[in-house]
């Protein structure tokens, strides 16, 4: 892992390519891993397709080999970092391959930017804001009133203790792994809906997913198949791995790394 500052912030990332001067000209690639994870958790797709490929892969500031920012950050600051480390390493308008929280960087950046991206592979992608139950909200309203009382003079020390078993309790794993910093940051992203500006994405899209998956569940991938354009390109579309969760693009890797060479126009039997 090589490491440089982009933007304010220190990323460490990789970038691999094909040995030898005679390879044909294929699109480059960028490899978004989600929260709470690093880059290895794609390195298979790096390993097969840097044979043919130029591919960076890099850990988002506060996960592997990349430190915390120093403030709580927002969707838009991410994806900034992302264009700012595509136009830095100069990548020719790559395919943004992305797994969970990757996938919600990556549809910012598509929508906002189309002349930097050339393609996206979401795996198991979040962006779609997920139904709550009322059990959910009277959880979160009763913590923001019991936060807003500690604000009070007298009663922060009252109540400090308490708001950090309320967090411990009732926070996901996610948020009760990370820092403070990490947890505000968590806290901007998962809450923001990006569907809203799925219908500018015209760049050719694949999405993987599972049918078990809890995290952000296949209805979303469908959503998402509905609302970007680019889903209806050649080779793109929604494939459903039957059974698997979460990490089905992992699980199922080498049906995984043939779909996305299908999409990149490649000879499947090349994976």
């Amino acid at each position: 892992m090589q490491t440089k500052t982009y933007g304010g912030a220190t990323l460490a990332y990789t970038v691999a390519s094909p040995g030898g001067t005679n390879k044909p000209s294929r699109p480059d690639l960028l490899l978004l891993h989600g929260w709470g994870v690093d880059h290895t958790t794609l390195e298979f797709i790096l390993a097969d397709l840097s044979k043919d490929h130029k591919v960076a892969a890099l850990d988002f500031p506060g996960f592997g080999e990349s430190p915390e920012p120093a403030e709580p950050w927002n969707n838009r600051r991410f994806s900034e970092l992302v264009e700012d480390f595509i136009a830095a390493e100069k990548l020719e308008k790559p395919v943004l391959v992305c797994h969970s929280f990757g996938g919600r960087v990556a549809l910012d950046l598509a929508a906002r930017r189309p002349d930097l991206v050339g393609g996206l592979v979401l795996m198991g992608s979040a962006g779609v804001r997920p139904k709550r139950s009322s059990k959910y909200y009277l959880k979160l309203y009763s913590y923001k009133s019991i936060r807003g009382l500690a604000k009070i003079p007298g009663f922060s020390w009252l109540l400090s203790d308490f708001i950090e078993q309320y967090r411990m309790k009732y926070g996901s794993s996610d948020y009760k792994k990370a820092s403070e910093v990490m947890r505000k940051t968590l806290s901007s992203v998962v809450n923001e809906d990006l569907t809203g500006v799925m219908s500018r994405i015209k760049a050719p899209t694949l999405l993987i997913w599972g049918d078990k998956d809890t995290a952000t569940p296949v209805e979303h991938g469908r959503i998402m198949a509905s609302l970007i354009p680019g889903a209806g390109a050649p080779g793109g579309g929604l494939i459903v791995y039957e059974g698997f969760g979460h990490y089905a693009f992992l699980q199922k890797a080498p049906e995984t790394l043939k779909a996305i060479r299908h999409f990149l126009g490649q000879e499947v039997s090349h994976a």
